[in-house]
């Protein structure tokens, strides 16, 4: 009720004395709480340690009694990462992808994603991104886009005299660096979303920024405010620019940007797309949940 986690530990050790078997709920209520407090970065480092250690314990208990569930593995695997504990996330992950790949979502794989990234790691984060992409379950948002992205550019990997990405191949890519290799992974990027917005925007630009200050490469205003002058031919454009909505060209880069435009009657059939699956996702859940 009260989500003490300090309470759960003393009552989880009163527990194992009694040889009390526990609920899937109550065990899954006591992963939420540890999860919860782990992720606290209020709390006492050696506090911290030690809830961990506990939803290990308790964790373990759940997943050999019970089926995984895909909620309280994302919660699992969020705590793993934010710890730095790429080896137990990656297992965690393995096995459950092993039984549920249908059943993965976003929120349980994003947070290895991520982690591979805060680590350097971009052969193992683009060897996810790809796995992550062939799963039903998991559609990406905006802001993963950006974040994956970001990371790549924080690595070099963009900069035409950076290091090569190793065996691209392996990973679906003809680009090992440079601007090759991000217009291959934005072009892809492109085909699952339109835009992106203001937050994921600020993501992707401080994952350049980091890169270029790290580098101690020129770096103009423009990168944070709207500028329209044309690039020399050598510089690195991440600015924020104005397109003439009429020609669709930057006028930072000369390039010519896709514009999307519907004609009335593609307009009035996404409409009426829309308005179908709606109705057809209230059926399913009205079948489902009954009236009410």
């Amino acid at each position: 009720k009260y989500k003490d986690p300090d309470a759960l530990e003393f009552v989880w050790r009163k527990i194992k004395e009694a040889g009390i078997i526990q609920r899937e709920v109550s065990l899954c209520t006591c992963v939420y709480i540890l999860s919860t407090a782990s992720l606290n970065e209020t709390n006492e480092k050696s506090r911290l340690l030690c809830y961990n250690q506990l939803l290990k314990e308790v964790g373990g208990v759940l997943y050999t009694c019970f089926k995984p569930d895909e909620g309280i593995i994302s919660v699992r695997v969020k705590v793993m990462a934010s710890l730095g504990d790429v080896q137990g996330a990656e297992q965690l992950i393995g096995a459950f992808l092993e039984e549920n790949s249908s059943a993965s979502r976003l929120r349980t794989l994003s947070p290895l994603l991520h982690l591979y990234g805060d680590i350097g790691d971009i052969y193992s984060m683009v060897k996810i991104y790809r796995k992550m992409k062939t799963l039903p379950g998991v559609k990406f948002d905006t802001e993963t886009y950006a974040k994956f992205l970001a990371s790549i550019a924080q690595n070099g990997y963009f900069d035409d005299e950076s290091k090569p990405l190793q065996c691209p191949s392996e990973l679906g890519l003809s680009s090992t660096h440079g601007a090759e290799l991000f217009d291959e992974l934005v072009y892809e990027v492109a085909d699952d979303i339109l835009e992106f917005d203001d937050h994921s925007v600020r993501i992707l630009m401080k994952g350049f920024e980091s890169y270029i200050e790290k580098e101690k490469l020129p770096i103009d205003d423009g990168i944070v405010a709207v500028d329209n002058s044309p690039a020399s031919e050598d510089e690195l454009v991440v600015s924020r620019v104005a397109v003439d909505p009429e020609t669709g060209v930057c006028p930072r880069t000369g390039a010519t940007l896709r514009l999307l435009v519907l004609t009335d009657e593609q307009k009035n059939h996404v409409q009426d797309t829309l308005i179908s699956m709606a109705d057809t996702e209230f059926m399913l859940y009205r079948t489902k949940h009954g009236t009410k």
